[in-house]
């Protein structure tokens, strides 16, 4: 088997890409041709450990997010001898008018796949919406048209 070496572009745009995994920003600031090939493969290999060791910190704070989630349904539901649906309708009423699942995931410190769960409850919270303190009347149109 040939083993596949990557090419100096290949490198930057590795490298370019992959800071940001690592660091939330693409690597803008580099200047490649000042870099030797050598220089560049150990840059690639250091930003893809710190990408890594992101990825690994975020999916931990994913697992930790859903662990909380879970706990407080199993305890509204506890406590409101409701059941799973309506705790989590409770858990994210202080959300009322809120119309963006991933914007309550996001504050709920859960990761965006849980809005699956948050949409149902959050379309039958805001079931009335819009909120009428926020809605005009104009009952005058008819009269003025």
């Amino acid at each position: 088997m040939t083993a596949i070496i990557p090419t100096r572009e290949d490198l930057e745009i590795f490298i370019y890409e992959r800071y940001k995994d690592a660091y939330g920003v693409k690597g803008r600031f580099y200047n490649f041709e000042d870099y030797s090939y050598e220089e560049l493969v150990a840059e690639a290999e250091r930003i893809d450990d710190a990408a890594n060791e992101q990825y690994r910190w975020e999916r931990k704070c994913d697992a930790k997010g859903i662990i909380e989630f879970r706990a407080g349904i199993r305890k509204v539901r506890e406590i409101c001898g409701c059941d799973r649906k309506t705790a989590i309708r409770y858990m994210i009423e202080e959300f009322a008018g809120e119309y963006d699942a991933g914007y309550i995931c996001y504050s709920m410190n859960l990761p965006y796949s849980m809005a699956k769960y948050i949409e149902p409850a959050l379309r039958e919270l805001n079931d009335g919406a819009p909120d009428e303190e926020f809605v005009e009347k104009y009952d005058d149109l008819a009269e003025a048209a």
